[in-house]
């Protein structure tokens, strides 16, 4: 067997430069960077994955997708700021043991498999 050339490197390893890194800057400041302002009646607090009575569909899980990988990547304050509150909700509300099928289940929808939301990517 041989040996694998590839090995893992640790978060944050790599930055982004050049074309990469505009492209990353775009989004900071764009819409990924800015959705909870400019559609707050999904994404804002109010939503039903922030414990609220609001939107409780994938919405704003999509978002975090593409929000906390950016957040960090770019090792952003303010933007590590408005996912952790989507991560810590998350978190502190899983049902179910570690071992077993966790089931999340925000305020207003019946019970959703952790499976079905990108919130597990």
């Amino acid at each position: 067997m041989r040996a694998n050339p590839y090995q893992p490197l640790p978060v944050g390893a790599i930055r982004p430069e050049g074309w990469l890194r505009e492209q990353l800057g775009r989004m900071q400041t764009g819409l990924t960077g800015d959705l909870d302002v400019r559609y707050s009646q999904v994404i804002g607090p109010r939503n039903g994955w922030l414990g609220g009575d609001g939107d409780s569909w994938e919405r704003g899980l999509y978002w975090v997708d593409g929000l906390l990988p950016l957040a960090y990547i770019l090792n952003d304050p303010a933007l590590i700021e408005k996912v952790k509150p989507w991560v810590e909700w998350t978190l502190t509300h899983q049902r179910g043991k570690p071992a077993e099928d966790i089931t999340l289940i925000p305020y207003g929808c019946s019970t959703l498999r952790i499976t079905e939301f990108p919130v597990v990517q």
